[in-house]
C-alpha cells in the first residue's frame, strides 16, 4: 500500500496536472533555508537565516486549518542551514553558522545536544547515518565531519 501511494503521488506530481498552493507555514522572521518532512507527510521542520528550527504539523488534506506550527527550537547563535529528522524521526539534527550541529526532541521540540569542533566555519548541510547510528555534516570550511561512538564500527 505504501508503495502503491508513493507512486500515485509521483504520478500527480509527474503529470501536467495543475499543483496549487494548499496551505501556507507562517513562522520564520528572515529566509527559510530548509526543511524536511516525516515519512506521513504530516511533519514538517523548517530551518531558518533567523537562528530557529520550526516544527509544523500539517494534515493529510493540506488543509489550512490543519496545518499549524507545534514549536520554535531555538539555541543556535546564528542561521540554521539545514534540518533533517532521525531514521526514527523522534529526533531531529539541524547545522548551523555558528559551526555546531545540535540534537533536538521532536515530541516537545527540546535541544538534547551541541556537537561542535568539527567545523572551523559555518555547517551547511547534515544527515543521520543508516539505523541513526551517527550523523554526517558539511561546512563552509570544505569539509565533512562523521560523527559517531568511538568504537563504533572499528
Amino acid at each position: 500500500p505504501a508503495a502503491a501511494a508513493a507512486a500515485n503521488a509521483e504520478t500527480a506530481v509527474e503529470s501536467r496536472e495543475v499543483l496549487r498552493r494548499r496551505c501556507v507555514l507562517r513562522g520564520h522572521t528572515d529566509y527559510v533555508l530548509g526543511c524536511a518532512l516525516t515519512a506521513d507527510g504530516c511533519g514538517v521542520l523548517s530551518a531558518s537565516q533567523d537562528g530557529t528550527l520550526q516544527l509544523w504539523h500539517i494534515t493529510p488534506s493540506f488543509s489550512a486549518q490543519g496545518c499549524r506550527r507545534l514549536h520554535t527550537l531555538r539555541g543556535h547563535a546564528a542561521a540554521v542551514n539545514a534540518c533533517c529528522y532521525s531514521p526514527c524521526e523522534t529526533l531531529a539534527l539541524s547545522a548551523s553558522d555558528d559551526r555546531t550541529l545540535r540534537v533536538w526532541q521532536v515530541a516537545d521540540g527540546s535541544a538534547l545536544r551541541v556537537l561542535d569542533g568539527g567545523h572551523t566555519r559555518g555547517v551547511c548541510c547534515c544527515a543521520w547515518l543508516p539505523h541513526g547510528r551517527g550523523l554526517l555534516s558539511a561546512g563552509w570550511d570544505r569539509i565533512l565531519c562523521v560523527w559517531a561512538q568511538p568504537g563504533d564500527g572499528e
